[in-house]
């Protein structure tokens, strides 16, 4: 009993200290005096904060409600024929399909707020995402593992093969139905339009046809030359409502999100020879894994930069720059997925409890990560970075804090269920609740006060090397008289 009391104040006391540090640093970047470090970080505050949202209501979806209530009530114990797997995978693609469709109707209702579009397009695709990993991932994890005594090496490399593809196609199918329907809503307001502009022709005066062409453009994100909410999409969207280009973007995160933890759980499986679960691999690790695993770091951030490159000499190719910014989104977080395994790696061969485990990971990263807009802000005014790769990295950074913390507030949350948690109905009211509760805490605060900053284009950069140029053309000239 003293050792349990004494892990339960060690996990409290890192707690505290962690999520008041994490806290602070926040606060230092919001209100720091630089007007674009200011922004970044208010984007990333944003990113942190829907990824958290929408990862509890995931935990909240598919906890105890989901597998000691819907699977059993709608399928009972019996098998059915089809397997557990079969099950689990067929209620999971109707949840993911609701939140999919849902990223449409919601955008096309919010069409006339840029900040709203900006907040549904950030919540919608994690949640999207998040519940897409619980469909695929998940399954994925426990039917490899039972498969990995019978097969080999080999054999299960090309079973991640294949459900990688199988996931890929699954994403592309529903997506470009999604993208179908878009378009028929889009042609039925256009013909709308047409029509009502027939019936009640209105006589324009001089000057209306310049601000109706400035206004078309606004509205089809073809005028800023950085992204119109933060996401550096919208130059390859020419002759589409802003909402329809909201809700592609918001797909193609969705998709990169799921397909990038999929190559996260390859390459361990790769490494370490053993399915590692959706949360990553908890067995002992070896200083040979972590070189590998830096190595794939250093290899897929390699492929981010080449790509990177590409996208910036691909600008007037609309088709090819579409898969690059859909490219490095991916390449990004997988990123974000293989750093979150190695920072976890290193605090489990010191911290063995779980839930302490977490908290560290999640403190440890959230103060250096939170401080990187100062390194990315530098780096843009020296021209190393663009800015639509700074917003790339901030979301990257952002992932990290948010799936960090949100296992650790997993891991929190378990604790307090298998303490209070007597009945079926007990565990699922005390999850959902807290789950609930922590969400309608941050959620009104986010979107009040955090998202109408993230949303606003970032202050202009002055050009540091033209500036430093005709300083020292100045100086020769002076001199020369």
């Amino acid at each position: 009993e003293q050792i349990q009391e004494q892990a339960v104040a060690v996990t409290t006391a890192s707690l505290l200290f962690g999520f008041v540090g994490t806290t602070m640093c926040i606060v230092y970047m919001l209100n720091f005096p630089n007007p674009r470090i200011q922004t970044y970080s208010f984007k990333m505050m944003s990113s942190i904060t829907s990824i958290l949202c929408a990862v509890l209501i995931e935990k909240a979806q598919f906890g105890y409600l989901f597998n000691q209530v819907i699977i059993k009530g709608i399928f009972g114990h019996g098998d059915w024929g089809i397997g557990l797997f079969i099950k689990e995978f067929c209620v999971n693609f109707v949840i993911f399909l609701f939140w999919v469709a849902s990223i449409s109707v919601v955008m096309k209702r919010l069409k006339d707020s840029r900040e709203a579009m900006f907040a549904a397009n950030q919540f919608l695709s994690h949640e999207a995402a998040f519940v897409g990993i619980e469909m695929i991932i998940t399954p994925q994890a426990e039917l490899f593992d039972m498969k990995q005594e019978n097969v080999g090496y080999t054999w299960m490399l090309v079973l991640y093969a294949a459900s990688f593809a199988g996931s890929s196609l699954l994403l592309i199918a529903l997506f470009w139905m999604t993208a179908w329907m878009r378009n028929r809503v889009t042609k039925a307001e256009q013909l709308a339009t047409v029509e009502a502009t027939a019936q009640h022709p209105a006589v324009s005066g001089p000057g209306d046809e310049t601000h109706e062409h400035e206004a078309n453009e606004q509205a089809h994100g073809e005028t800023p030359t950085e992204d119109d909410c933060g996401h550096g999409f919208g130059a390859h969207h020419h002759g589409e409502p802003h909402w329809v280009i909201e809700s592609e973007e918001a797909e193609e995160e969705c998709a990169a999100i799921i397909l990038s933890l999929m190559t996260r759980q390859t390459v361990l499986f790769c490494i370490l020879g053993r399915v590692p679960t959706k949360k990553g691999d908890f067995g002992k690790h070896e200083r040979s894994d972590f070189g590998l695993l830096f190595s794939a770091i250093v290899i897929t951030t390699v492929l981010l930069v080449i790509t990177n490159k590409a996208f910036t000499v691909c600008q007037d190719i609309p088709w090819w720059k579409h898969k690059l910014v859909f490219q490095k989104h991916y390449l990004a977080f997988t990123v974000a997925w293989l750093f979150l395994s190695f920072s976890r790696w290193c605090v489990q061969r010191v911290v063995i409890d779980k839930t302490l485990m977490f908290i560290t990971n999640a403190a440890g990263l959230s103060i250096p990560l939170v401080f990187m807009g100062i390194l990315i802000n530098f780096l843009c005014d020296d021209g190393w970075l663009s800015e639509n790769s700074a917003t790339l990295f901030i979301s990257c950074a952002a992932l990290c804090i948010g799936l960090g913390w949100e296992k650790a507030f997993a891991s929190s949350i378990d604790t307090i269920n298998n303490v209070s948690g007597k009945s079926t109905g007990a565990n699922v009211a005390v999850e959902i609740l807290l789950c609930l509760g922590l969400c309608l805490l941050l959620l009104p605060g986010w979107r009040t006060f955090v998202v109408p900053k993230a949303a606003s284009p970032l202050p202009r950069r002055s050009d540091k090397r033209a500036t430093d140029d005709t300083l020292k053309c100045t100086g020769e000239a002076n001199s020369g008289h």
